[in-house]
C-alpha cells in the first residue's frame, strides 16, 4: 500500500511539472512571436518592381504591393504622363536591376499600411536596407511622414552626402536647372561605357548612373565606333 501511495505522489508531481513546463513554453513562444513581429519578416519573393520606390512581393501566396518608407523616387509610371520625369525611369530600372528575381525581408514601423492598402516597410536585400541604398546612390529623396520616422536621422545624413557628391537625381536636378535657363548647347562629345561597350549623349539618363571608372569620352560618334562601341538605342547619339 505504501508503494502505491508513493507511485501516486510521483505521478501527481510529474503531471504538475508537465503543466508548469507547458505554461512556460507557451509564454516563451509568445515572446518569440512578438520579437519576430518587431524584427525582420520574410524572406519573400519579389514578384516585380512597379517603380523606384514600390515593389510587389509574395507573402504566403498573396501578392502585396510594398511602398518603401521614408524615400521618394521621381515618378515613372504616374497615370498623368506630365508628372513622369526622365530620371524616374533611371531609378525604376535601378530598383528592378537590384530586386527583381530576388528575395527580400521587410521591417515595419508604426503603421503597417497606408490609405491605399499598400504595405509600408523598410526592405532588406542580403541584410542591407534598400531604402538606405536608394538614398546613398542618389536615386531617391527623403520623404518621411510621421509616425513612420524610425530612421529619419540616418536617412537625412545619407541624403546630404549624396547631394554634396551630386549623385544620381542630384546631378540630374543640376542639369535640369541649367536647361531651364535656355536651350542646352549642342553636345560636342559622347560618353562611352567601357563595361557595356556602348556610347551615349552626355544628357542620356544612362550616363547619370554610370560608374565613373567606366566612362570614356569621345569627340565624335565615329571615334567611338572605331574603337568598338555601339550607339545607345535610348538616346540615339
Amino acid at each position: 500500500m505504501k508503494r502505491v501511495k508513493n507511485r501516486v505522489k510521483w505521478l501527481t508531481a510529474a503531471i504538475a511539472l508537465t503543466i508548469l513546463l507547458s505554461g512556460c513554453s507557451g509564454t516563451s513562444a509568445g515572446q518569440v512571436a512578438a520579437e519576430e513581429k518587431d524584427g525582420l519578416q520574410g524572406p519573400y519573393d519579389v514578384v516585380r518592381v512597379v517603380d523606384g520606390d514600390t515593389i510587389i512581393i509574395d507573402i504566403d501566396g498573396q501578392e502585396e504591393r510594398v511602398r518603401l518608407i521614408g524615400v521618394d523616387t521621381p515618378e515613372s509610371v504616374h497615370p498623368d504622363g506630365e508628372k513622369n520625369v526622365a530620371y524616374g525611369k533611371v531609378a525604376s530600372e535601378y530598383t528592378a536591376d537590384m530586386l527583381e528575381d530576388q528575395q527580400v525581408e521587410v521591417e515595419y514601423d508604426v503603421q503597417e499600411r497606408d490609405r491605399y492598402g499598400r504595405i509600408l516597410a523598410y526592405v532588406y536585400l542580403d541584410g542591407t536596407m534598400f531604402n538606405k541604398t536608394l538614398l546613398t546612390e542618389g536615386h531617391a529623396k527623403l520623404a518621411t511622414y510621421p509616425p513612420n520616422v524610425k530612421y529619419t536621422e540616418d536617412f537625412t545624413e545619407l541624403q546630404e552626402e549624396a547631394r554634396a557628391e551630386k549623385k544620381g537625381v542630384w546631378a540630374y536636378d543640376s542639369l535640369s536647372q541649367g536647361s531651364a535657363e535656355g536651350d542646352r548647347e549642342e553636345e560636342t562629345s559622347y560618353i562611352g561605357n567601357s563595361s557595356t561597350k556602348k556610347y551615349h549623349r552626355e544628357s542620356c539618363s544612362a550616363v547619370l548612373k554610370m560608374n565613373e571608372e567606366n566612362k570614356v569620352i569621345f569627340q565624335t560618334g565615329e571615334e567611338a565606333e572605331t574603337q568598338g562601341y555601339e550607339p545607345c538605342k535610348r538616346c540615339n547619339p
